[in-house]
Formats: structure tokens, sequence, C-alpha cells
């Protein structure tokens, strides 16, 4: 799944089930990060690193609970110790029926991590932003808010203890 010359993370694949095992190079202890699921028969879970940093990886968990219907769950964990804390989680409709449903939940749209387990993101639902921080230990902060014309997901950044963003074109920056 991932390997850097710091950390190893595995997926082990069973049928209607992916387990993320991750461990620090070269011989240390293997830690459970997470688990994604389907609970149809399609094997349609998925797991993916939106980010990493020193021993920190910012995963997510796509779990399918319904023929129509699926989870996300942002985890950061801490290859080293196995503690993880939640960034994120919400349900959504599948995209074949995203007109017939209002989409109001928000999506995450960018994530950054870094070395010292702190992470940014960036949520967006139909026409609002949210740029939120993360301490290392979880604590949510929301950092700013507005229309998604205003503040762009993409100028998002985390640059070692400071987050940095636009918003209506000027520089902004707090601490997560």
């Amino acid at each position: 799944m991932l390997s850097s010359h710091t950390i190893k993370l595995v997926e082990h694949p069973e049928e209607a089930r992916g387990v993320v095992y991750a461990c620090v190079r070269p011989r240390g202890r293997v830690h459970l990060l997470g688990v994604a699921s389907d609970d149809t028969s399609s094997s349609a879970y998925e797991v993916t690193v939106l980010g990493l940093a020193g021993m920190w990886l910012a995963l997510d968990f796509r779990n399918q609970i319904g023929s129509h219907t699926f989870e996300e769950i942002g985890k950061a964990c801490q290859a080293a110790s196995g503690r993880c804390y939640r960034f994120f989680a919400e349900g959504f409709p599948e995209p074949s029926l995203e007109a017939e449903v209002p989409q109001l939940r928000y999506s995450l749209q960018r994530v950054a991590v870094n070395k010292f387990g702190q992470l940014a993101l960036a949520l967006a639902n139909y026409d609002t932003v949210q740029i939120v921080g993360f301490g290392s230990g979880g604590v949510r902060r929301l950092l700013d808010s507005g229309p998604q014309a205003q503040i762009p997901s993409a100028s998002l950044r985390l640059d070692g203890h400071t987050v940095r963003w636009l918003d209506a074109g000027a520089p902004r920056s707090a601490a997560p």
C-alpha cells in the first residue's frame, strides 16, 4: 500500500473489508490503524492515504453501507504508537443519486498533515468552504468559513505549525 524509508503501511484485504496496519522500519511493532468494510457483496470499500509526514499518516476509510450509501471516515495516525484520532466522518448517497438527494453535508476537499500530528483540512458543501485545524491530540478548531469562490480549497497548506490559506485573495494563517 505505502512504504517510505520510515514507515511501512499494509492493507490486508478480505472479502468484505480491508484491514490497515502500520509499523516503523526496520523492526517496529505492528499497529492496527483501521478497517474499511462493505456491507454489500461488491467489495466497494476503499482505503486512501491522504498525507504522510514523519511518523504521521492521514487516511481515508470509505465504507459501503448499502447499495446506495457510503460513509467516509478520516483518521490521523501515528505509525510508531498506533495512536489515531478521527478528523472526519460523514455519510453520502452514491453519485448516481446525488441529483435526487440534496448534498448538504461537507466533503473532504484537501488534507495536510505535519510530522507533529497536526492536521489542516478544507471541507466543502454545495456553497461553503470551511478551513479546520486539528492539534496532535485531535482537538478541532474552525479557522475560517466562507463561500467557495472566496476560499479556494487548493490554497490550503500546513507549513510547520502554521496553517495557511487564501480568503478573498488575502493570505490568512493560524495555528492548527
